[in-house]
């Protein structure tokens, strides 16, 4: 999307005011329509939020009963967010773009990368190509998960993107809580749980499977000394020679 029309004068128009209008707005009777707030280093990996945000104040704007609009005037209205007309034409296309983005990027999460994938992702994009620049977003990523499944064996199947264990750490991390920011801790035997779901019978089974002594015998013999136990044991020494 960066090259079909990132670098376009529309689209540098558009976020220069996306910008100036979250400075002008978010501490005024119009701050629950502030525009989401910028990743600079990631603009094109975050932009269905700021296109989510456009096209609910185009709805806004054509609706001047809507109850988010109470205590705003029209001319209110037309004043901060209402340059957002003159890109009711962009958003449409710039929005079907970022579909075809999010169905590749949700059937690769998914199903992996395999010999066949790009002709079944060709499928799922079918319906979502309704202009020339989501056309061309999609052959373009057709085209590298093509290449991609070519390096592969015809019965092999393979991870495409890290999202699906970015999000398992940051799930391991809600376990770790207060000692997310220490490193490691015995928790780190849960890790395979985040990864399969959970029911009462499951649950059940596993508890029935494994006993507490084999899970502290594995973790011993796997984790080694953990970072929190060996800042235990310097405490620990230090304070039996005080």
């Amino acid at each position: 999307m960066k090259k079909i029309f990132g670098a376009s004068e529309q689209f540098a128009s558009f976020t220069t005011q996306v910008g100036s209008t979250r400075s002008a707005i978010q501490q005024t009777e119009l701050g629950h329509l502030t525009p989401p707030g910028p990743k600079p280093k990631a603009r094109f990996m975050n932009l269905s939020a700021l296109l989510m945000w456009a096209q609910m104040v185009l709805w806004q704007l054509s609706q001047p009963n809507s109850k988010a609009r109470r205590e705003i005037t029209v001319e209110r209205m037309n004043e901060k967010p209402g340059w957002v007309r003159t890109f009711q034409e962009d958003t449409p296309r710039w929005n079907a773009c970022q579909a075809v983005v999010s169905a590749s990027v949700t059937f690769i999460n998914e199903q992996g990368l395999f010999r066949g994938a790009a002709d079944q992702l060709a499928e799922e994009l079918q319906s979502l190509q309704t202009c020339d620049d989501s056309r061309a977003v999609a052959d373009q990523l057709l085209e590298f998960v093509r290449r991609s499944e070519m390096k592969l064996g015809q019965d092999q199947r393979l991870p495409l993107s890290t999202e699906i264990l970015e999000s398992s750490f940051g799930l391991y991390k809600q376990l770790e809580r207060q000692h997310s920011k220490g490193g490691f801790t015995s928790l780190l035997a849960a890790f395979g749980a985040l990864l399969t779901p959970a029911t009462p019978e499951s649950i059940r089974q596993d508890f029935a499977r494994v006993s507490v002594k084999q899970m502290r015998n594995r973790v011993v013999q796997n984790l080694k000394t953990t970072l929190a136990s060996k800042r235990k044991v310097a405490c620990t020494e230090f304070k039996n020679t005080a």
